[in-house]
């Protein structure tokens, strides 16, 4: 039987030598340039890029938050009305200056994006009625601008104030020939239908000068205040503007 000799490794060898381990700092500052390219793009770059991105948003988000927002004086919404660019930025001009608008401070919105048609239910009318309600509900419309077809739904459907409740009495009294009068509806659960009073819920600004010069296409506009405005005050003065009023 031949037995296996015994060996055994001197000191010296090379698996008995002790081993250190490099930091990264020893490790990066061993490296050629284009080693420590290569090193932070497979190891860091990812992070730094998510890094950033998630520092912008955060950034973002706290300047809205924190940063200070204009008052708006006046939020107009127009329906279906097209306009020549170049008379509504006039228009628009004159407008900020008749109210002194400081614009880091204050604004006025125009927003002439609606477009609803009770006889074309397109995706466009859907979605202009689901933003004006929207809009109407979270008191951000303080005034409704629209041709006659539509005012009437405005007005059946409660969304405007009576004039008669808004204006100062001489101002209401010197406006009489250009009220457009209408009525609440409601619907109870049976499906019955009831009318309320008649009363002035718009006026018509189709002989405005001011507003003829915004280069408006309605033949017969018709505005409105909406019942929750929260600049009731400035509505009255725009009619003022429009109207030609002092």
């Amino acid at each position: 039987m031949t037995l296996a000799k015994e060996t055994k490794l001197d000191d010296s060898a090379g698996i008995y030598a002790k081993r250190t381990k490099q930091t990264e700092r020893e490790k990066i500052g061993d490296m050629t340039f284009k080693e420590k390219v290569a090193y932070f793009n497979m190891y860091y770059l990812k992070k730094v890029i998510i890094s950033v991105c998630i520092a912008s948003i955060l950034g973002y988000l706290i300047y809205q938050t924190v940063a200070p927002r204009p008052d708006e004086l006046l939020n107009i919404a127009v329906v279906n009305d097209y306009f020549e660019q170049e008379k509504l930025n006039d228009f628009l001009s004159d407008l900020n200056t008749h109210f002194e608008v400081e614009p880091s401070k204050e604004k006025i919105t125009f927003d002439y994006s609606y477009y609803i048609s009770d006889e074309d239910m397109s995706q466009n009318s859907i979605s202009s009625i689901q933003k004006i309600s929207t809009y109407v509900s979270a008191k951000q419309i303080d005034v409704i601008i629209s041709d006659e077809a539509y005012f009437k739904t405005l007005t059946e459907d409660g969304f405007l104030i009576s004039l008669s409740d808004l204006l100062p009495a001489d101002m209401y009294t010197e406006l009489a020939d250009k009220y457009y009068t209408g009525a609440i509806k409601d619907e109870d659960l049976k499906g019955n239908v009831s009318s309320g009073p008649q009363a002035p819920y718009g006026i018509y600004i189709d002989d405005s000068k001011i507003y003829k010069s915004s280069g408006t296409t309605i033949e017969k506009p018709i505005l409105g205040v909406v019942s929750n405005s929260p600049n009731k005050e400035n509505t009255i003065e725009l009619i003022k503007y429009l109207l030609g009023l002092e």
